[in-house]
């Protein structure tokens, strides 16, 4: 039956191939049109609104209604609002929605992709609720294989009830949002088991839309993977969903430093800007906010205000998200994922894409990494490249010039060398610098390290300067040299306290404009101009940490711009700081800092040692070192050559509890990374020859899963109290600096039986049996 079911699968699967343009081609115009309009021109912004006080769903619906009104007009025409419905509540839920007309995507599942709405209740609802444009499904990972649970054509029953909602929806005109967390993207379009779904995307290709939801540390291949099933047409738009979490997800606690305690509030603002612009670069024509609090009704609107709201306006004003036939430009390489019907087989895709707990070497090779594993990466460190698709298991390749296969580049090298040939090396600096459509994007690439990165662009339009603003009477007149590259001219104009410019006439011929109707009062105001030009000239200048640029190749940014007050007639443009108009938009680019972390480095630290306690702190460094190199290569002889023979934890376990926790973990897993940084030094015992350092110490590995893949994207962590902070006493064996104790217990088997037992079955806690039979030892 095994040997048959994979036959049938292969032979389906090729079938598939050769049907999908078919597929795409023909279903159209079976459903009736898109009821909002979706494109790289006019893309769409999804708002979450969140039910955080535990209102009823009528009151949320007409709070959400409320919300709206207050959204900028600037991006009214584009957006929709997003509320979480369900089988017992969306009627009264959405009846505010339909009596004030405000467009909604209605949530049918809850976050983890249960609680799914039956087919016929959304049938009411999509009949009932005109001002539904769509409807949200999240949760959902791809990531069974068990054929036991298929019906028989093969599929399973989360994927049935998917393809299901999607014919569905589309036979309303509706689209269904996708939305898809960590590496599920790339499983979507590599199991073999989602074949028919892929099929019912193509089908339905306008109505559905495969979302990246940034968290975690794999925003780069999710992205990848959608982009590619964008470029083979098997959907027509997609889109990423900046999320504040992504910086707790990654254990940042402000730039410098890692480890627990983290929180979304404190991300610096620009990394929303730079989830935007990553999504704008590679065509995603949809953007969702799920983090309702960082929006402009929420407990915190910076973010709002500094960086989301100006953003989405300059992709709007700018056309900067790229189109389908301007990535195709810009990459004609791509990796096209390995058919998997197990786990195992998937392995094969993960050490191309998986760069935290495998060898990731498509990732690696392509875009470069500060730290594998520790730093997790959402700007690639090179631009040069642009982005690589990750193209589906079953798709046609399409006009790409190199395709490649999963294990055809044994070493993230071999990627780098297939790469350069198509995509010559630039010289731009060390900022990430790539140009698609109608932008060039400027980067900086370091996610948690204070370091101003400069960049080089060789042509980009030259900017209006040297113009001038001549109040006469209620109008004020401006006017502007000529250049014979010039096209056509834009006039803005910003009032203080604004930081940059709103547009006020598009598309002038002549060289003079006259507002008339500028501020009266008390009121200052500025105004600048721009070209659609063929001058050009280059720009050179540094991007500083937090800070994300996106510079037009066919109009001039604002460089210059010209200010009145009421007691001045008549005034010259001058120099904006900066990058002009650009840096308006994204000051301030953090928050300030707290404590020192800009001046101190991640690794190693040596805060407050004199000459020799820093000779041994340094030997100590040296074995933490070995300690991650043993553990990486798992090397359990080498890891139990960090531990002395007396060793103890403050559990009273020894040397052979650390040695069998240690062959547990290496057994189990892949991947294995250690995520370290030095909190502090105690050389309190140092003349009885000990020395202790409280290290920031997390383990991390991939389950070796089995076939029907209960465990897969399950990282095993240790510690798993979410502190990972441990007290390590050393002291010298035979000339070596070895493990002499550690509080808490590191390592401690506990953590790690808890990923063999139901969850919440064996919580965090010291290993202890029983519980009061070994004596805590004394505090440090």
């Amino acid at each position: 039956m095994g040997a048959m079911s994979k036959g049938f699968r292969f032979m389906f699967s090729a079938l598939l191939t050769a049907l999908l343009p078919c597929l795409a081609a023909g279903a159209q115009g079976r459903f009736p049109p898109l009821a909002v309009e979706i494109s790289a021109e006019h893309p769409l912004f999804v708002f979450q609104d969140g039910n955080a006080g535990g209102a009823s769903p009528g009151a949320h619906g007409a709070g959400a209604v409320a919300h709206w009104t207050q959204l900028p007009e600037a991006v009214r025409p584009y957006s929709v609002m997003l509320v979480a419905a369900s089988a017992d509540n969306y009627r009264e839920l959405l009846a505010p929605f339909q009596q004030s007309g405000v467009p909604v995507v209605a949530r049918i599942t809850d976050e983890s992709g249960g609680g799914r709405m039956p087919l016929s209740r959304l049938e009411d609802l999509l009949s009932a609720f005109t001002m539904v444009r769509g409807v949200e499904v999240r949760g959902m990972a791809f990531d069974l294989y068990d054929p036991a649970l298929a019906d028989g054509e093969g599929v399973l029953p989360d994927v049935r009830w998917l393809m299901d909602t999607v014919r569905l929806a589309a036979s309303y005109g509706r689209f269904v949002m996708l939305s898809l967390e960590g590496m599920a993207a790339p499983r979507m379009a590599a199991n073999r088991n989602t074949a028919p779904l892929l099929a019912v995307l193509a089908e339905c290709r306008d109505y559905v839309i495969p979302v990246c939801m940034q968290r975690g540390p794999h925003t780069i291949p999710a992205a990848a993977t959608l982009m590619g099933l964008w470029m083979t047409g098997t959907v027509s738009n997609w889109g990423v969903a900046p999320d504040a979490r992504w910086y707790a997800d990654a254990r940042f606690r402000e730039p410098g430093v890692f480890g627990p305690d983290t929180s979304p509030d404190r991300m610096p603002a620009g990394f929303y800007r730079a989830m935007l612009l990553n999504g704008a670069m590679t065509g995603a024509a949809v953007y969702t906010f799920t983090r309702d609090r960082d929006l402009w009704f929420g407990a915190t609107p910076q973010p709002w205000t500094l960086a989301i709201l100006p953003t989405l306006q300059q992709l709007i004003e700018g056309g900067f998200v790229a189109r389908r036939d301007f990535a195709a430009k810009r990459a004609p390489a791509a990796l096209q994922l390995a058919p998997a019907s197990t786990p195992a087989e998937f392995e094969a895709n993960l050490r191309e894409l998986d760069l935290v707990h495998h060898q990731g070497n498509l990732i690696l090779g392509a875009y470069g990494a500060e730290r594998p594993g520790q730093i997790p990466e959402l700007v690639p460190n090179r631009g040069d490249r642009y982005w690589v698709p990750v193209l589906p298991a079953q798709a046609p390749q399409g006009s790409f010039v190199s395709v490649t296969r999963p294990g055809a580049m044994a070493t993230a090298a071999q990627w780098s060398e297939l790469l350069d040939r198509h995509h010559p090396p630039a010289q731009t600096g060390q900022a990430f610098v790539t140009r698609v459509g109608r932008g060039v994007f400027v980067m900086n690439t370091r996610e948690n390290v204070i370091e101003r990165q400069a960049f080089s662009i060789p042509d980009l339009p030259a900017p209006v300067r040297g113009f001038s603003a001549r109040r006469d009477g209620a109008a004020v007149t401006l006017s502007w040299p000529f250049r014979e590259g010039d096209v056509a001219y834009n006039v803005f104009r910003r009032v203080p306290p604004e930081t940059h410019f709103t547009l006020l006439a598009k598309g002038l011929d002549q060289r003079q404009f006259t507002d008339p109707a500028p501020p009266v009062g008390e009121q200052a105001v500025a105004y600048a101009v721009s070209a659609l030009t063929g001058e050009k000239e280059p720009l050179t200048g540094e991007a500083g940490y937090g800070e994300f640029f996106v510079f037009s190749v066919v109009e001039s940014r604002i460089a210059e711009e010209v200010q009145l007050t009421p007691l001045l007639a008549f005034a010259e443009s001058v120099a904006l700081p900066g990058f002009g108009d650009e840096t308006a938009r994204i000051t301030p680019p953090m928050p300030p800092l707290e404590g020192a972390a800009a001046s101190l480095p991640w690794w190693p630290y040596y805060g407050g040692l004199d000459e020799t306690q820093r000779s041994a702190a340094a030997e100590i460094v040296a074995r933490v070192e070995a300690w991650e190199g043993a553990f990486s290569t798992a090397s359990l002889e080498g890891v139990m050559d960090l531990y002395a023979q007396d060793y103890k934890d403050d559990s009273g376990w020894g040397r052979e509890y650390a040695r069998r926790a240690w062959q547990w973990f290496f057994e189990r897993c892949v991947g294995h990374r250690m995520h370290r940084q030095i909190r502090l030094w105690d050389f309190s015992a140092f003349e009885e020859g000990r020395v202790s350092v409280q290290l920031y110490a997390l383990f991390t590995g991939s389950p070796v899963s089995d076939e029907t893949g209960w465990r897969t994207g399950k990282p095993v962590i240790m510690p798993a109290d979410n502190i990972a902070e441990s007290w390590i006493t050393w002291a010298k064996r035979d000339g070596v600096w070895r493990i002499v104790e550690t509080r808490p217990a590191l390592p401690n088997f506990r953590d790690l039986l808890g990923h063999s037992t139901p969850p919440g079955s064996l919580p965090p806690g010291p290993d202890r049996y029983p519980a009061a039979a070994v004596p805590a030892l004394a505090p440090l």
